[in-house]
């Protein structure tokens, strides 16, 4: 049921992207790997594989500055696999459908981009050594997440460009300790998304 609705939605998005391209707008789609953690959890280390895969539209604003709006599906989570040394495993997925909107600053080859993006969580799961968790002492991951994102854009061709970004939670994904438990910090209390992440862009033909 999840797959289908974000099926719609990026058909609902090409289909307005294709209409924008008579408008001056660019439009392709987009793709690439990436690694995660989340910080505030058992795990430590860019540890999780994933990837993301999407639509995006770009908008000349000034001769040096765009704006490009995205809509993709990304894997998150985290990753602790210590089962040789010491027994212990933890594995958490977290699959979103999300809407990065960023700004570029042109120079020569290189853009150099930032802004938020707005994901919808659309479902996750946890497992340990024994297998798949349950709620347990965690509350559920949160369904919608607001995050920041800063990376550059490298041209290759008039067609493709490469990506390099750095995104982070600047919402919490979920609490990890409750509001009783003393921390230094709030932010200590809470789980973040945090990950690295390269991709291809390639610009449909006008």
């Amino acid at each position: 049921m999840a797959f289908n609705k974000l099926l719609l939605i990026i058909s609902i998005f090409l289909l307005g992207a294709g209409s924008l391209l008579s408008q001056n707008f660019q439009a392709g789609i987009m793709a690439g790997p990436l690694s995660s953690q989340v910080d505030g959890d058992m795990a430590s280390g860019y540890n999780k594989a994933g990837f993301h895969a999407g639509v995006f539209v770009r908008y000349l604003l000034f001769e040096d500055l765009a704006g490009q709006l995205e809509m993709r599906y990304i894997t998150k989570g985290a990753l602790e696999n210590r089962l040789e040394t010491d027994g212990y495993y933890y594995r958490s997925g977290l699959n979103y459908v999300e809407m990065p909107l960023t700004f570029s600053l042109k120079k020569n080859r290189f853009q150099f981009e930032a802004g938020p993006a707005l994901g919808v969580l659309l479902f996750s799961k946890e497992e340990d050594a024994f297998g798949e968790l349950s709620l347990g002492s965690y509350e559920d991951f949160r369904k919608l997440e607001l995050s920041g994102i800063i990376g550059f854009f490298y041209e290759v061709t008039d067609d493709l460009r490469i990506n390099f970004r750095m995104q982070y939670s600047i919402t919490p994904v979920r609490r990890t300790l409750s509001s009783q438990v003393n921390t230094v910090y709030r932010y200590q209390r809470f789980a973040f998304n945090n990950l690295v992440s390269f991709g291809l862009y390639y610009y449909l033909k006008q």
